[in-house]
């Protein structure tokens, strides 16, 4: 799956990896942390999903404020 023409490594992993950590205020949270990683990715896909959607540095840098300003949900998703 492409995300604004950026694969979305979270998305095409099949298996979920759960962890369960406090949050700060020691809740306990369950966070999926599995992701498809680059070389596994290069080997399913190949070259062949890059060469279909180029986006310039403009076009992703405009689109990671855009995405962590609009989308993003504070406080219920992790970055890593």
């Amino acid at each position: 799956q492409l995300v604004d023409g950026v694969p979305s490594l979270q998305k095409l992993h099949k298996d979920k990896r759960l962890v369960i950590d406090s949050d700060y205020w020691g809740y306990l949270r369950e966070f999926d942390s599995s992701f498809l990683s680059a070389e596994e990715y290069h080997q399913s896909y190949g070259d062949a999903a890059s060469q279909d959607s180029y986006l310039g540095l403009g076009e992703i840098l405009y689109g990671f404020f855009r995405f962590f300003s609009r989308e993003y949900q504070w406080g219920r998703e992790v970055v890593s």
